[in-house]
């Protein structure tokens, strides 16, 4: 890439690498400095496990999938979010692009 002149994407992408082997690194070395690992029946284990699955819910639950506060149905939902539910431009990507995503795979 620096022979091709562009030379600041070549350092980007050698950033990128290091930073990808700093945090394989870090995680490495804490992953054996840890004397005492949580087990899985552990009362913090449990608690955090508790506590993600009631995030998710809660998300869930806003983001209008349980359908509990979005009025399914229509093109744009309404109540908490308002979100365009469109899928029509996936539709036509595989109708009618169908030949450059052939070529593309």
């Amino acid at each position: 890439l620096v022979n091709l002149g562009v030379s600041f994407v070549s350092l980007v992408l050698v950033m990128v690498y290091l930073g990808g082997m700093l945090v394989v690194f870090v995680y490495s070395v804490l992953l054996v400095a840890d004397p005492y690992p949580e087990a899985w029946a552990s009362c913090g284990v449990v608690g955090y496990s508790f506590g993600i699955g009631l995030v998710v819910v809660v998300g869930l639950a806003t983001g209008g999938v349980l359908g509990l506060l979005v009025d399914e149905g229509t093109v744009n939902n309404g109540g908490l979010l308002s979100i365009q539910s469109d899928s029509s431009g996936v539709a036509l990507l595989y109708s009618e692009g169908v030949g450059l995503l052939l070529i593309g795979g």
